[in-house]
């Protein structure tokens, strides 16, 4: 799996992740590359978490995404 440009993330309501570079306001220097999993966005545009909040981000804040990668396998030694 690779980061693939924002315009080719689904539209469709699948789950993915996406990521943007969060910059310092005065020098523009990078901080931290944000990443969160969601798959819609509210009426005004805010990206919706996979736990039902919302990020703080506007679904086109974002530069990248990715699809989910599949989870590990369940298994009773981990209970």
């Amino acid at each position: 799996m690779e980061w693939q440009p924002i315009e080719t993330a689904p539209k469709d309501g699948t789950p993915h992740v996406r990521g943007l570079w969060v910059c310092d306001a005065t020098s523009g220097y990078p901080l931290y590359w944000q990443v969160d999993a969601g798959c819609e966005h509210t009426d005004d545009g805010d990206w919706i978490l996979s736990d039902g909040y919302t990020s703080g981000w506007h679904a086109d804040d974002y530069s990248h995404w990715m699809p989910l990668p599949e989870p590990p396998q369940y298994s009773t030694e981990n209970v």
